[in-house]
């Protein structure tokens, strides 16, 4: 079990964790994160050519209005990850 805990996005820990995983020589990642944000993370692990899957903690107990504002959030951010993800594959490697 590796973390990285530098990142304060989902693209920088995707990115930062990459050479972590380099050195271990795995590109399969098991990404454990919330329920609502699964679409986005599993989007930026396979954007970044890793075989990923998720894991989420239940959602049961948590309140109604924080996680419509999560859901809501994630919609938006999503969209915007997923532009990124066209641009970079167009733009090819740096």
């Amino acid at each position: 079990l590796h973390q990285e805990n530098q990142s304060t996005t989902t693209d920088e820990n995707i990115r930062l964790a990459l050479p972590i995983l380099n050195s271990l020589t795995c590109h399969t990642v098991m990404v454990v994160t919330d329920r609502y944000h699964v679409p986005r993370a599993l989007l930026v692990a396979r954007g970044y050519g890793l075989t990923a899957r998720a894991a989420s903690p239940s959602m049961k107990g948590a309140h109604p209005l924080r996680l419509l504002r999560a859901f809501l959030r994630e919609v938006p951010a999503l969209a915007l990850y997923a532009l990124r993800l066209i641009r970079r594959k167009i733009a090819g490697p740096q």
